[in-house]
């Protein structure tokens, strides 16, 4: 269906069991006009979700119209595809406003490699949300990310 429909701006397969690296490539590759894209699992079954950084990478590469992308409870996405993400904010990825993702304990990818590489493009108030998620998380915990990311919009 997203082959047939480039003009898609919206996508929420929240909680969706088929999420595969293929198909978020697919979507990347079909929907050059996607602003938002929720493909986040239940927290209870992440172990059933089989995309990560190919899918990842792909939205980075093809999806330039993105403002708002969750992911959240994917234990897939490492510090390859994050670090990627934070890096395209200052290239290819300069629409992306906010996104959504599950770092620490059980998750491929720690809260260090967000304050390393994405920290520089994060709003105040989520430069303070982090270091206070920081301050409090414990070894043995996952910690909910919503960042929002500073843009300015040049006028025409």
């Amino acid at each position: 269906i997203f082959t047939r429909c480039p003009d898609l701006t919206y996508i929420s397969l929240d909680s969706s069991t088929c999420l595969t690296n293929s198909l978020i490539v697919s979507i990347a590759k079909s929907c050059p006009n996607l602003q938002t894209l929720n493909i986040s699992f239940g927290a209870t079954q992440p172990s059933k979700l089989k995309f990560g950084d190919v899918g990842l990478l792909a939205l980075v590469k093809y999806c330039h119209n993105l403002e708002v992308l969750s992911f959240l409870y994917n234990p897939n996405i490492t510090s390859v595809g994050l670090t990627a993400l934070f890096h395209s904010l200052d290239g290819p990825l300069r629409s992306l406003v906010s996104v959504s993702l599950c770092v620490g304990h059980g998750y491929s990818c720690s809260i260090s490699v967000v304050a390393l590489h994405g920290l520089k493009h994060l709003t105040e108030q989520s430069k303070r949300q982090l270091k206070d998620a920081a301050a409090t998380a414990r070894s043995s915990s996952y910690m909910l990310l919503h960042l929002d990311f500073n843009r300015t919009r040049s006028i025409q």
